[in-house]
Protein backbone atom coordinates (compact mmCIF):
# COMPACT_ATOMS: atom_id res chain seq x y z
CA UNK A 1 0.00 0.00 0.00
CA UNK A 2 1.60 2.93 -0.94
CA UNK A 3 1.31 6.27 1.05
CA UNK A 4 0.11 9.74 -0.39
CA UNK A 5 0.27 13.11 0.34
CA UNK A 6 -2.66 14.44 1.73
CA UNK A 7 -4.05 17.25 -0.88
CA UNK A 8 -4.00 20.56 1.97
CA UNK A 9 -7.56 21.80 2.61
CA UNK A 10 -8.63 25.31 1.91
CA UNK A 11 -10.20 27.99 3.81
CA UNK A 12 -13.64 28.79 2.01
CA UNK A 13 -14.20 31.80 1.29
CA UNK A 14 -16.82 32.22 4.04
CA UNK A 15 -15.17 30.46 7.18
CA UNK A 16 -14.90 33.13 9.08
CA UNK A 17 -11.44 34.11 10.81
CA UNK A 18 -10.08 32.90 14.55
CA UNK A 19 -11.66 29.58 13.94
CA UNK A 20 -10.03 26.30 14.17
CA UNK A 21 -9.28 24.82 10.66
CA UNK A 22 -9.25 20.75 10.09
CA UNK A 23 -5.83 20.21 11.32
CA UNK A 24 -6.63 21.76 14.55
CA UNK A 25 -4.64 24.77 14.17
CA UNK A 26 -5.91 28.44 14.88
CA UNK A 27 -6.11 30.34 12.32
CA UNK A 28 -4.74 34.11 13.39
CA UNK A 29 -6.83 37.18 12.64
CA UNK A 30 -5.37 39.54 10.49
CA UNK A 31 -4.11 42.26 12.50
CA UNK A 32 -4.61 40.40 15.63
CA UNK A 33 -0.90 39.88 17.31
CA UNK A 34 0.10 35.91 18.11
CA UNK A 35 -0.51 34.95 21.19
CA UNK A 36 3.73 34.81 21.57
CA UNK A 37 3.15 38.35 20.89
CA UNK A 38 0.78 39.28 23.61
CA UNK A 39 2.78 38.26 26.46
CA UNK A 40 6.25 39.77 26.04
CA UNK A 41 8.75 39.76 28.94
CA UNK A 42 8.84 43.09 31.48
CA UNK A 43 11.54 44.70 29.94
CA UNK A 44 9.65 44.20 26.04
CA UNK A 45 6.61 45.33 27.91
CA UNK A 46 8.41 48.33 29.24
CA UNK A 47 10.93 49.12 26.68
CA UNK A 48 10.64 47.47 23.76
CA UNK A 49 13.20 44.62 23.18
CA UNK A 50 15.68 47.00 22.31
CA UNK A 51 15.09 49.08 25.54
CA UNK A 52 15.88 46.02 27.84
CA UNK A 53 18.85 45.62 25.94
CA UNK A 54 20.34 48.97 26.30
CA UNK A 55 19.56 48.66 30.04
CA UNK A 56 20.92 45.39 30.59
CA UNK A 57 24.46 47.70 28.67
CA UNK A 58 23.87 50.38 31.15
CA UNK A 59 23.64 48.14 34.39
CA UNK A 60 26.92 46.52 32.86
CA UNK A 61 28.55 50.17 32.23
CA UNK A 62 28.16 51.60 35.90
CA UNK A 63 29.23 48.05 37.59
CA UNK A 64 32.32 48.32 35.88
CA UNK A 65 32.59 52.08 36.21
CA UNK A 66 31.96 51.93 40.33
CA UNK A 67 34.64 48.82 40.04
CA UNK A 68 37.56 50.51 38.16
CA UNK A 69 36.26 53.98 38.40
CA UNK A 70 35.01 54.64 42.44
CA UNK A 71 36.91 51.77 43.39
CA UNK A 72 34.46 50.17 45.41
CA UNK A 73 34.68 46.83 46.92
CA UNK A 74 32.96 43.60 48.22
CA UNK A 75 33.96 41.90 50.99
CA UNK A 76 32.74 39.29 53.73
CA UNK A 77 33.31 40.02 57.53
CA UNK A 78 35.03 36.08 58.76
CA UNK A 79 34.80 36.87 61.82
CA UNK A 80 33.53 38.23 65.46
CA UNK A 81 36.13 40.83 66.05
CA UNK A 82 33.82 44.01 65.01
CA UNK A 83 30.31 42.77 66.80
CA UNK A 84 28.35 44.23 67.31
CA UNK A 85 28.63 46.59 64.41
CA UNK A 86 29.23 44.07 62.04
CA UNK A 87 28.71 40.42 62.52
CA UNK A 88 30.34 37.43 61.40
CA UNK A 89 29.01 36.55 57.86
CA UNK A 90 28.24 40.13 56.79
CA UNK A 91 28.56 41.74 53.59
CA UNK A 92 29.78 44.85 53.18
CA UNK A 93 30.87 47.71 50.64
CA UNK A 94 33.81 49.47 50.33
CA UNK A 95 34.70 52.75 49.18
CA UNK A 96 38.33 54.80 49.28
CA UNK A 97 38.38 57.80 51.06
CA UNK A 98 40.21 61.09 50.54
CA UNK A 99 40.61 61.20 54.00
CA UNK A 100 40.37 58.94 56.97
CA UNK A 101 39.17 59.93 60.25
CA UNK A 102 39.31 58.54 63.47
CA UNK A 103 36.06 56.11 64.04
CA UNK A 104 36.15 54.95 60.76
CA UNK A 105 35.07 51.28 60.01
CA UNK A 106 38.00 50.63 57.33
CA UNK A 107 39.38 47.74 55.00
CA UNK A 108 42.77 47.37 54.90
CA UNK A 109 46.12 44.96 54.22
CA UNK A 110 47.69 43.68 56.94
CA UNK A 111 50.62 41.35 57.56
CA UNK A 112 49.28 39.67 54.72
CA UNK A 113 45.76 39.60 55.75
CA UNK A 114 42.73 41.64 54.97
CA UNK A 115 41.05 42.83 57.97
CA UNK A 116 38.31 45.30 58.78
CA UNK A 117 38.32 47.02 62.24
CA UNK A 118 37.92 50.78 63.45
CA UNK A 119 40.52 53.63 63.14
CA UNK A 120 41.20 54.71 66.39
CA UNK A 121 44.27 57.38 66.11
CA UNK A 122 46.17 58.53 63.46
CA UNK A 123 50.25 59.38 62.79
CA UNK A 124 51.28 61.33 66.26
CA UNK A 125 48.13 61.00 68.14
CA UNK A 126 48.77 58.70 71.54
CA UNK A 127 46.82 55.83 72.92
CA UNK A 128 46.15 54.15 75.99
CA UNK A 129 43.95 51.75 77.37
CA UNK A 130 42.85 52.48 81.11
CA UNK A 131 40.54 50.40 83.88
CA UNK A 132 38.75 49.69 80.81
CA UNK A 133 38.52 52.67 78.74
CA UNK A 134 40.21 54.28 75.92
CA UNK A 135 42.35 57.80 76.18
CA UNK A 136 43.44 59.40 72.99
CA UNK A 137 46.02 62.01 73.54
CA UNK A 138 45.34 62.10 77.05
CA UNK A 139 41.64 62.30 76.88
CA UNK A 140 38.85 59.87 77.68
CA UNK A 141 36.62 58.87 74.19
CA UNK A 142 33.43 57.68 74.44
CA UNK A 143 32.90 54.36 72.38
CA UNK A 144 28.88 53.52 72.64
CA UNK A 145 29.55 50.69 70.04
CA UNK A 146 31.88 48.54 72.04
CA UNK A 147 30.63 45.17 73.31
CA UNK A 148 32.21 45.05 76.38
CA UNK A 149 34.63 47.15 78.38
CA UNK A 150 37.92 46.40 77.57
CA UNK A 151 39.78 43.61 79.86
CA UNK A 152 43.38 44.87 78.64
CA UNK A 153 45.38 47.62 79.66
CA UNK A 154 48.03 49.95 77.58
CA UNK A 155 49.25 51.98 80.69
CA UNK A 156 51.97 53.34 78.44
CA UNK A 157 50.91 55.85 76.07
CA UNK A 158 51.29 54.57 72.40
CA UNK A 159 52.31 56.87 69.57
CA UNK A 160 51.18 56.13 65.88
CA UNK A 161 54.51 56.21 63.70
CA UNK A 162 54.37 58.74 60.47
CA UNK A 163 52.03 57.23 57.88
CA UNK A 164 50.40 54.73 60.64
CA UNK A 165 46.94 54.64 62.21
CA UNK A 166 46.14 52.20 65.26
CA UNK A 167 43.06 50.09 64.78
CA UNK A 168 40.64 47.92 66.95
CA UNK A 169 37.66 45.88 66.59
CA UNK A 170 34.44 46.81 68.49
CA UNK A 171 34.61 43.35 70.21
CA UNK A 172 37.43 44.14 72.02
CA UNK A 173 38.49 41.26 74.10
CA UNK A 174 38.48 38.99 71.38
CA UNK A 175 39.79 41.18 68.57
CA UNK A 176 43.51 40.59 67.22
CA UNK A 177 44.35 44.28 66.43
CA UNK A 178 46.86 46.85 67.53
CA UNK A 179 45.74 46.35 70.72
CA UNK A 180 48.67 43.11 71.11
CA UNK A 181 51.55 46.12 71.90
CA UNK A 182 50.72 45.27 75.15
CA UNK A 183 50.57 41.56 74.85
CA UNK A 184 54.03 42.10 73.94
CA UNK A 185 56.79 42.72 76.27
CA UNK A 186 59.58 42.04 74.60
CA UNK A 187 58.52 43.10 71.11
CA UNK A 188 61.33 44.78 69.26
CA UNK A 189 59.18 45.79 66.38
CA UNK A 190 56.04 47.47 67.58
CA UNK A 191 55.25 49.34 64.13
CA UNK A 192 54.52 46.07 63.21
CA UNK A 193 50.94 46.38 65.12
CA UNK A 194 50.24 49.88 63.51
CA UNK A 195 48.34 49.89 60.59
CA UNK A 196 49.84 51.81 57.49
CA UNK A 197 47.41 54.22 55.84
CA UNK A 198 48.88 53.25 52.13
CA UNK A 199 47.34 50.07 52.77
CA UNK A 200 43.79 50.68 53.49
CA UNK A 201 41.21 49.91 50.78
CA UNK A 202 38.23 51.63 51.59
CA UNK A 203 35.32 53.04 54.22
CA UNK A 204 33.08 50.65 55.03
CA UNK A 205 29.36 52.38 53.50
CA UNK A 206 27.16 49.84 53.09
CA UNK A 207 25.35 46.25 53.89
CA UNK A 208 23.84 44.27 51.59
CA UNK A 209 23.44 41.22 53.65
CA UNK A 210 21.73 39.81 55.56
CA UNK A 211 18.85 41.34 53.78
CA UNK A 212 17.23 42.39 57.32
CA UNK A 213 20.41 44.54 58.16
CA UNK A 214 20.37 45.76 54.53
CA UNK A 215 20.92 49.79 54.69
CA UNK A 216 24.33 51.92 55.01
CA UNK A 217 27.10 51.85 57.58
CA UNK A 218 27.72 54.48 59.56
CA UNK A 219 31.35 55.75 60.79
CA UNK A 220 31.30 57.52 64.70
CA UNK A 221 33.22 60.40 65.18
CA UNK A 222 36.01 59.87 68.23
CA UNK A 223 35.97 63.12 70.59
CA UNK A 224 37.51 63.16 73.55
CA UNK A 225 34.67 64.21 76.26
CA UNK A 226 37.21 64.39 79.51
CA UNK A 227 40.61 64.71 80.74
CA UNK A 228 42.93 61.94 81.72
Amino acid sequence: MNLTETPREERPDNAPWGELNSTGKSIDTPGEPSASRRNPGWRARILGAEGGAVISILLIGFAAYAWFGLGVRFFLVPSRSMEPTLLEGDMIVTVPAREYRRGDLVVFRHQEEILVKRLIALPGDSVQVVDGALFLNGQYVSEPYCMEPMKYILPNAQTVPEGGFFFLGDNRNVSEDSSEIAMREENKSPDREFGQLSDIIGKVVFRYYPYRRFGPVHSYPLRAVASN
